[in-house]
């Protein structure tokens, strides 16, 4: 599986992951990034279960689940537009990372990227104009905005840094990324932000150890993110400029059958603001659970699949 927005310090050696994963977790099988809806009542998400990466969307209030893609390739890292009319993903059943999109129901499949870059991890734009997405340029990850009516594309960053896991703000002035020096371990990933307009820079966190994975919903001037600043792969929340830190979850135990059954990460809120879907390994393997934005109500949502 691709867990490389996840585990951001170390973006290659992840690559062994799903070896690991699949000898160690026989239970059942792995789901990753969720991304809510608009109207809140479904997520999308990733799963490994049919024995490659593939789309789909499962009921918040009944768990009824849809398959959206089924090949031999890898589909991954799913996101809803703002319309709800489409779902954008990455994709290598060209021979490379792409960015594609289809419908919620599984029709109109479309290819948006055919550069013979790695290009991965899309987001959408408020007005759903645009795209924000990762490049894999000479070995670090740019940020690169796509104009879905022009097909024209802009290059955002371009430093000796990985810049990735991007979000936009909600006004469309901003996107929030986590940005880190390739290397053997990669122990400061820190959120930072870029005006599109001033083309500048500004720093969100400023503590070592890994942030990433953004998420920010309407109305609510908070973010959630996951870390492991305190030594475990944690969810906290913070205001967009950077204060009151709240740390949600408290996954320190693990288990013997999974590795990585103490991880809990890639928060996203729901359209309102209060819930956060997320990655979780606490029950024996990679779900997609919820729960209440201080924390409390936690619900596994696949657990049962």
């Amino acid at each position: 599986m691709n867990y490389r927005s996840l585990f951001l310090f170390f973006p290659l050696a992840c690559l062994a992951f799903p070896t690991v994963i699949s000898a160690q977790n026989k239970k059942h099988s792995n789901e990753m990034h969720p991304f809510w809806s608009p109207d809140g009542k479904m997520i999308v998400f990733y799963s490994n279960r049919a024995g490659n990466e593939d789309i789909y969307t499962i009921s918040v209030e009944t768990g009824q689940k849809t398959q959206l893609t089924n090949n031999i390739s890898a589909d991954s890292q799913p996101t809803w537009s703002p319309n709800g009319q489409y779902i954008a993903f990455e994709s290598d059943r060209n021979g490379d990372y792409d960015i594609y999109i289809i419908r919620p129901d599984g029709t109109g499949l479309k290819r948006l990227t055919k550069s013979p870059l790695r290009e991965m991890t899309p987001a959408w734009s408020p007005d759903g104009k645009k795209i924000v997405y990762e490049v894999d340029i000479n070995g670090n990850w740019q940020l690169f905005t796509l104009d879905l009516k022009s097909g024209k594309t802009e290059q955002l960053t371009d430093t000796a840094k990985d810049h990735l896991a991007a979000c936009w703000s909600l006004d469309g002035e901003e996107i929030f990324y986590s940005s880190s020096h390739r290397g053997a371990h990669q122990t400061d990933v820190e959120i930072q932000a870029i005006h599109l307009s001033k083309k500048k820079n500004r720093a969100i966190t400023h503590q070592s150890g890994v942030s990433s994975n953004i998420s920010i919903a309407e109305d609510i001037s908070t973010m959630v993110f996951n870390t492991h600043r305190d030594g475990n792969w944690e969810i906290y929340s913070m205001e967009l400029n950077g204060e009151n830190l709240k740390r949600l979850t408290f996954n320190e135990d693990k288990r013997a059958d999974f590795e990585f059954s103490n991880i809990d990460g890639e928060p996203a809120l729901s359209p309102d603001g209060q819930k956060i879907a997320f990655l979780s390994g606490r029950e024996g393997s990679f779900d997609i659970c919820i729960m209440d934005i201080d924390g409390k109500n936690f619900k596994n949502l696949t657990k049962e699949w």
